[in-house]
């Protein structure tokens, strides 16, 4: 095969991994960005599954979802149960939690250090490109304490713990004892 055969090869190739990973990026953005519906479609929700509109008291799994999709790249904060307060504090994601690369799980309770009104947010720390050692894999949990207005919204995160763990067994890194959960 002659050089401008092979450069035509490689110029193909090269444009079809960029296409492929402008139409990944653009299903994302529209998949996050359409994944919670407006917030009078979801008071309506709330009147339909709980018999009210009225978001205080509301199941706890709600503002746990609330403040992942927060944490989320794309969605549009104004369909979720945040304050004003909240949104002119923390303005976007990266307000609450920067030095993470993906928010693995998140979940809301009772803890047995904390008591209650904690979320737990679990997120993957931001690794090198080329990093392949998973034997060094390390989540970070953070304890935030929500704090909601009289309207029932999401007015506050305060942290309490920011904790390094292992992602395969959940040991803390720094050998300090691990905490338990409890639902």
């Amino acid at each position: 095969m002659n050089e401008n055969k092979l450069k035509k090869v490689v110029a193909i190739v090269v444009s079809i991994l960029l296409m492929l990973g402008v139409a990944v990026i653009i299903c994302n953005y529209l998949l996050n960005k359409y994944s919670v519906p407006d917030k009078e479609q979801r008071l309506r929700n709330l009147k339909a599954t709980y018999g009210t509109e009225d978001i205080k008291g509301i199941d706890r799994s709600i503002i746990a979802g609330d403040i992942k999709a927060a944490l989320s790249k794309y969605t549009n904060w104004d369909n979720l149960f945040l304050s004003e307060h909240f949104k002119e504090k923390y303005k976007n994601r990266k307000n609450i939690i920067d030095d993470v690369n993906n928010i693995r799980d998140i979940r809301s309770g009772l803890t047995l250090e904390y008591g209650d009104d904690v979320v737990i947010i679990f997120a993957e720390k931001k690794s090198g490109i080329f990093d392949t050692d998973e034997s060094d894999d390390i989540t970070t949990e953070y304890y935030f304490r929500y704090v909601l207005n009289e309207a029932g919204e999401i007015d506050d995160l305060i942290l309490l713990k920011k904790q390094d763990v292992y992602t395969i067994n959940g040991e803390p890194v720094d050998g300090n004892e691990w905490y338990g959960w409890q639902e």
